[in-house]
């Protein structure tokens, strides 16, 4: 979970943009950017306001257990409450069944352990108290079709709160997202696992204020396969072998986030065919490459790369971010490119605004815009 410092800091920052609206832009630059389309700062505008009604609860002295079920419940008019106590072996599948849709799961403070992956298929709350763990025991490999929480065919589900761990020293894909739209994956720890986040034609996913530590033997952070509008702010992520988050189909927002000590922090792609596999055996990849995000006000520090958009990445705007640290370059708008043992085609259209004149720039796509930091020469540096 996040340190209250930095929650403050983070609520203080969401009090202030939401009082001068998205128009006012941090750290403002002449010329202003003015291609961002109106869609953009609604999501932007969307997205923070809901992050800043959860770190409300977040800041809570019970982790806004409370506060939470109490809202839910007024909400839906009557929601049924199953609390497990501290020790439970293999309860959570009774305990969501006894809640039922709309219903409640409280983990108590303390260890709670999961012989295998754990299925939601309806809406639920899954909140834990401050100390709460979930301890789930899945099997390592490279489909990462073993997910300690599966959400499936289910709306609305809240994950609230849980210090989610591998019962080895690593594990599969921490919270899979399947056919799961509208989720919450809010103020979680998900920490030595191969996937921490795994989203799965799940639009409108709302990923606020967790810490992801990936496991050494593992890949990504948050990949977002296909889905919609999904929204990721606030999260401290870490560690990745491959990408902190892993960024494709379109109208993503990413916002406030740190991503440190990932072979690249964030990259703007494509899924490619045959990526990952799902429980069920469905192998998947991205229907379309990244298009339209926007990344604003995120820290990129001690990576290889902070900031990627490759492999037809287009329409991406990277907005007002800083970044230090990173051993190849800040922010890079690849042009076409085999780097990975296969040809990825251009990055276009994309726009990358710096105030930070520190901050490394290559620019190698089509009919990108960059503006501020300073730009690396690809006669001297050349794109590859």
């Amino acid at each position: 979970m996040q340190t209250s410092v930095r929650s403050m800091a983070l609520a203080a920052f969401l009090a202030a943009m939401l009082a001068s609206g998205c128009a006012d832009e941090p750290l403002p630059l002449v010329p202003e950017v003015d291609t961002v389309a109106a869609d953009e700062e609604a999501r932007v505008e969307e997205a923070l306001a809901e992050a800043s009604r959860l770190e409300a609860f977040a800041l809570e002295s019970d982790g806004g257990v409370a506060s939470l079920v109490e809202s839910i419940s007024s909400e839906s008019g009557r929601a049924s409450i199953v609390v497990v106590p501290a020790g439970s072996v293999d309860a959570l599948a009774g305990a969501l069944a006894s809640a039922g849709t709309g219903g409640i799961v409280i983990l108590k403070s303390g260890l709670h352990t999961e012989s295998g992956s754990v299925t939601i298929t309806s809406r639920v709350h899954l909140i834990g108290e401050p100390g709460a763990i979930l301890q789930v025991d899945t099997q390592t490999d490279a489909a990462f079709n073993d997910p300690a929480l599966h959400l499936l065919g289910a709306s609305r589900v809240l994950v609230w709160g849980i210090d989610l761990r591998p019962a080895q020293s690593s594990g599969n894909t921490g919270i899979l997202l399947q056919d799961s739209p509208l989720a919450t994956i809010g103020n979680n720890s998900i920490t030595a696992h191969q996937v921490g986040v795994l989203i799965h034609e799940s639009d409108r996913a709302f990923l606020f204020g967790n810490t992801i530590i990936t496991a050494p033997d593992g890949a990504l952070g948050v990949e977002v396969v296909n889905g919609e509008r999904v929204s990721i702010v606030g999260n401290d992520i870490a560690n990745a072998p491959f990408a902190g988050v892993f960024a494709s189909d379109h109208d993503g927002t990413f916002l406030l986030n740190h991503v440190h000590g990932n072979f690249i922090g964030i990259i703007f792609c494509n899924v490619p065919a045959g990526s990952a596999t799902l429980p069920d055996g469905q192998v998947i990849g991205s229907d379309v490459s990244a298009t339209d995000w926007t990344a604003r006000w995120n820290n990129a520090t001690n990576n290889g790369w902070g900031y990627l958009a490759i492999d037809g990445a287009t329409g991406c705007d990277l907005l007002h971010n800083e970044a230090s640290n990173n051993s190849d370059y800040d922010i890079e708008l690849a042009g076409d490119s085999e780097r990975f043992g296969f040809f990825t085609p251009t990055s276009s259209n994309c726009t990358a605004v710096s105030s930070n004149p520190a901050i490394v720039v290559k620019n190698c796509g089509l009919n990108n815009t960059v503006i501020g930091g300073t730009q690396v020469d690809t006669t001297v540096d050349p794109c590859f």
